[in-house]
């Protein structure tokens, strides 16, 4: 709890002095996956809004279910929140319109890090933004009636912002 106290003074402190840059901590991200419930072989295609500001994030997940095994209707919308290091590693805790609780782990790889990776060049700016792009990846456990784990993969757009 003190470590959650000491981000939140300093990204206060350092917004009301002006004093340093702080868009890079401040993260907004839109993202489609393709997700996979593995109790039944149930699929869905999702989109997702996240908001992310240092180690605190916070998310809304809509999954339309188009292969549904499991649940009573198609659409679900689940909010999150949770805690993190920016986007890269994410650990977050949401209640579901299902009536389910859910634990969510969330990674998430910038493509320009597969440019590095497979080219010797170095990485510019491209006309086509290739720089917010990246891959996600999601665990999902359900917890209550409809226990299952969830997994999925998608396409990131992300963007960093000055306000909050």
């Amino acid at each position: 709890m003190k470590i959650l106290l000491t981000a939140i003074l300093l990204i206060i402190t350092l917004n009301e002095v002006n004093c340093h840059d702080m868009s890079w901590a401040n993260v907004n991200d839109v993202g489609i996956n393709y997700n996979f419930e593995g109790l039944n072989d149930s699929r869905s295609i999702g989109l997702e809004v996240t908001k992310t500001l240092l180690i605190l994030n916070a998310s809304v997940n809509y999954d339309n279910w188009v292969v549904n095994n499991s649940f009573e209707s198609n659409h679900e919308v689940t909010g999150f929140v949770g805690i993190g290091f920016l986007q890269v590693l994410q650990a977050q805790i949401g209640y579901s319109t299902f009536k389910d609780t859910k634990l969510k782990v969330s990674a998430l790889i910038p493509f320009v890090y597969f440019q590095l990776f497979f080219s010797d060049s170095r990485i510019e700016e491209s006309s086509i933004g290739w720089e917010h792009l990246s891959l996600v990846i999601n665990y999902q456990r359900r917890y209550g009636d409809l226990s299952s784990n969830n997994y999925s993969i998608g396409i990131s757009f992300l963007w960093f912002s000055e306000g909050y």
